[in-house]
C-alpha cells in the first residue's frame, strides 16, 4: 500500500479543523501519515488537536513566518510516498484518499489531481471540474487540496509568494515534464472564505506573475498564453483599483461616455450574483443613479439591495429612456437574448458587462502594463515578448 502524507497548516482555527481532521482519519486507507503544523493558536485549536492526538503522527505548536513557511515545515516531517496539503477549514470526500491510491498504483504518475467542491457561506456545494492541464500556463487549473504530489520531487515553497506559491511549484513539474494524470473524482470541499478568497486581485495578480515568470522561460508558449496572462494582469490591476476606491470615478465615467444618450441617465443592473458583490462598493457609492435591480431568481423579487427593489426582468417590458448593464459574466449573452426576445422599447439601452470590461481593459491597457513593467522586471520582458510576437505574426 502507497503511503500517503496528508498536512494541514492551521493558526486559530479551533471552528473548522475538527472536521478537517475528522475527514482525514475516517478514511478506510489505513496508510495514512497526518501531520498537523500549528502557527501557536490561542483559541482553542490545540486543545482539538490534542483530542485526536492518537491519530495523528505528528503535530507542532510554534510561531511561524506565515502559511508557506507551516506548509515547508510540515514538507520537511512528511515520509509518504505521495504528500497533499489539506487546509484547516476544508474537508475530503469520505473514502476519497483509497481510490487515489489506487490510481496512483496504475499510473504511477508524478502528480495525481482531481475535481473538488466550492462550499459557499451558507453551505452551498458547487462541484468545481479541474480545467485543462495547459491552464496551467495561465494560472492554477485546480486546488491544491485535490493534489497529490510525489514526495522526493516536493521541493519546498518559494516563500516570497504570500498566496499562490503551491502554483509555483505545480508550474515548475509541469515546466519539467513531470507526469499530471486527472482522477475524475470529487476529492476536496474547499470553503469559500480563505486566504486566497480574502485578498481575491492580489491573488490574482500572484498567480498571474508566477505565469508570467513561467513564461518567459518557454518562448515557444508566449504568442498563445502571454496575451491571456497580461490581461489578467491588467483585470487584477484594475479591480484592485475599483475595490480600494482609487479609481471607481474614472470607471463610472467610462460606463458614462457608454450610456451618455440616456436623458435621466438612471440605470438598472441585471444580475445579483458574485459581480454584485465585487462591485458593491462602487455601486453604493452611486446608488441614486440606480433605479431598481433585476434578476431572473424568483426567490429575490421584493427583496432591497442598498435601499433599491429588486425586480423580475418583466418589468422592463414598461420602461423608456434606461440604460441597463447586465452585471453578470458567465450568462451575460444568454441574458442579452433574453432581453432581444422582450422587445424592449427602442430607448431602452442595454449594456453587456464583459463587452464594457473589455473596451475598458482595451483602452487602459497599455497604460496599466507600462506602470507594472516598471516594476517587475518579469512582466516588462513578457510584455516585450509578446510585442514582438504579434509583430512578426
Amino acid at each position: 500500500m502507497i503511503k500517503i502524507s496528508i498536512i494541514t497548516v492551521v493558526l486559530n482555527g479551533a471552528k473548522t479543523i475538527e472536521r478537517a481532521i475528522k475527514s482525514v482519519i475516517d478514511q478506510h486507507y489505513d496508510n495514512v501519515e497526518y501531520i498537523i503544523i500549528d502557527g501557536g493558536s490561542t483559541d482553542g485549536t490545540v486543545d482539538i488537536i490534542k483530542k485526536y492526538e492518537s491519530y495523528i503522527t505528528y503535530w507542532i505548536s510554534e510561531p511561524d513566518d506565515g502559511i508557506y513557511s507551516a506548509m515547508n515545515k510540515g514538507l520537511k516531517h512528511a515520509t509518504g510516498k505521495y504528500v497533499n496539503f489539506l487546509n484547516s477549514d476544508d474537508w475530503f470526500e469520505g473514502d476519497v484518499l483509497g481510490k487515489v491510491a489506487d490510481y496512483i498504483e496504475i499510473t504511477d504518475a508524478d502528480v495525481v489531481y482531481g475535481d473538488y467542491n466550492r462550499v459557499l457561506y451558507d453551505g452551498t456545494k458547487i462541484r468545481v471540474d479541474s480545467r485543462p492541464l495547459d491552464y496551467m500556463n495561465v494560472s492554477i487549473p485546480f486546488c491544491h487540496q485535490s493534489v497529490f504530489v510525489r514526495k522526493n520531487l516536493a521541493h519546498d515553497f518559494d516563500e516570497s509568494y504570500k498566496i499562490a506559491a503551491d502554483y509555483k511549484m505545480l508550474l515548475d513539474f509541469y515546466n519539467d515534464n513531470r507526469t499530471f494524470c486527472y482522477l475524475p473524482y470529487v476529492i476536496s470541499n474547499y470553503k469559500s472564505g480563505g486566504v486566497a478568497d480574502k485578498g481575491t486581485y492580489n491573488t490574482f495578480e500572484e498567480l498571474s506573475i508566477i505565469a508570467a515568470e513561467g513564461l518567459v522561460k518557454s518562448v515557444d508558449r508566449v504568442a498563445v498564453y502571454g496575451p491571456i496572462v497580461l490581461e489578467n494582469l491588467i483585470i487584477a490591476e484594475i479591480n484592485k483599483k475599483i475595490i480600494s476606491g482609487l479609481n471607481h470615478n474614472l470607471i463610472m465615467r467610462y460606463f458614462d461616455e457608454r450610456i451618455n444618450n440616456v436623458d435621466d441617465g438612471e440605470i438598472v443592473l441585471f444580475g445579483m450574483g458574485e459581480l454584485l458583490n465585487k462591485y458593491y462598493k462602487l455601486i453604493e457609492r452611486n446608488i441614486k443613479r440606480i433605479r431598481y435591480f433585476v434578476d431572473n431568481d424568483i426567490s429575490k423579487e421584493g427583496t432591497y439591495v442598498l435601499g433599491k427593489e429588486v425586480h423580475l426582468p418583466g418589468i422592463l417590458r414598461k420602461e423608456e429612456k434606461l440604460s441597463v448593464i447586465i452585471l453578470n459574466e458567465r450568462y451575460c449573452y444568454e441574458i442579452e437574448r433574453q432581453l432581444e426576445d422582450m422587445n424592449l422599447s427602442s430607448s431602452v439601452k442595454v449594456y453587456n458587462y464583459v463587452d464594457l470590461k473589455r473596451d475598458y481593459i482595451k483602452r487602459e491597457g497599455t497604460r496599466i502594463l507600462g506602470e507594472l513593467s516598471q516594476k517587475n522586471e518579469c512582466i516588462k520582458t513578457l510584455y516585450e515578448m509578446v510585442r514582438s510576437t504579434r509583430q512578426r505574426l
